[in-house]
């Protein structure tokens, strides 16, 4: 059985995270990520995506 944990970087510098929410569709997953998406620009000059999701396994 798959897990789709959503996680936002809270902290720009240190690149924090947490984890904001939890699925079991993978596109539940995608659809609360393309709402609330946002980029910033890194401090070493790239853009970054704020929200990325993580496929876990669980048994």
């Amino acid at each position: 059985m798959e897990i789709y944990i959503v996680t936002c970087i809270v902290e720009e510098e240190y690149g924090g995270t947490e984890n904001v929410a939890v699925f079991g569709n993978k596109a539940d997953a995608e659809k609360y990520v393309a709402e609330r998406q946002e980029t910033f620009e890194a401090w070493w000059g790239n853009t970054v995506e704020r929200y990325a999701i993580e496929e876990w396994k669980v048994s």
